[in-house]
């Protein structure tokens, strides 16, 4: 199982990867931030303001403009992947 979360999860497209992944088989959506959660729950749960909510997943998929942390370790456009993930989400990647 794939740990998720998603920076920037009150935004349109933040809401559309968080559904995916609730809904998806093999991935587990662990944790979902915004410094500006909207209505505040998405794919029913709770979209967080602290950015330490991202820490111990395996995937943070978001937009760079939302993660709190500049020094995160990254992966390629939008997807930023903390160490030892990556060949566990390539498959995410294509």
């Amino acid at each position: 199982m794939i740990l998720v979360a998603v920076s920037g999860a009150a935004g349109r497209m933040g809401r559309l990867v968080a559904r995916t992944v609730a809904a998806a088989d093999d991935l587990e959506l662990h944790a979902l931030y915004d410094p500006h959660p909207g209505d505040g729950e998405v794919a029913d749960v709770d979209v967080g303001t602290d950015p330490e909510a991202l820490a111990g997943a395996d995937v943070v998929v978001g937009q760079p403009r939302t993660l709190a942390e500049p020094g995160m370790p990254c992966g390629g456009g939008n997807v930023r992947l903390r160490c030892g993930a990556r060949l566990r989400a390539a498959r995410l990647l294509g």
